[in-house]
């Protein structure tokens, strides 16, 4: 069996083995963006699986301590375990969502108990966020533009 990592693999570097070097001047800047783009997506498929469900149990802590309601669905969807990356990632935006709703439900609130929550989540979403800077950035580590 072929791991989905070796195909990828072996598609980005036929890419920029074999096509980069043909391929007309004014394409190459969208063909380089495609083989990074395919270095990410291996990236993304290895860690998300890891990532996803930690990330939806910390997000979903935060807004219950905000008090929202109709998060039970949410929570049994990620007790239930291992899922599909595809029900991973549409668990998180629906998570994402209700994030998003609780968020401007404490910015309308003028207490400082509310201001902190917020900053939390925020923080959290953050460090999230940093986590994938690996395979988010524009340039590859130790690529620099030009």
């Amino acid at each position: 069996m072929i791991s989905p990592f070796e195909t990828l693999d072996a598609v980005r570097a036929f890419l920029a083995d074999t096509l980069l070097a043909e391929t007309p001047a004014h394409l190459r800047s969208e063909l380089r963006a495609a083989i990074k783009l395919l270095a990410e997506t291996g990236a993304q498929l290895d860690a998300l699986p890891a990532l996803l469900p930690a990330e939806s149990g910390a997000l979903l802590d935060l807004i219950d301590e905000a008090g929202a309601t109709q998060t039970e669905d949410l929570r049994c969807r990620l007790a239930a375990g291992p899922a599909a990356l595809t029900d991973q990632l549409a668990l998180q935006d629906a998570i994402g969502i209700r994030v998003g709703e609780v968020l401007c439900a404490l910015h309308g609130r003028s207490d400082p108990a509310a201001a902190d929550l917020a900053a939390r989540i925020v923080a959290t979403l953050a460090g999230q966020a940093q986590a994938r800077l690996g395979w988010q950035s524009v340039f590859a580590t130790g690529e620099e533009p030009g």
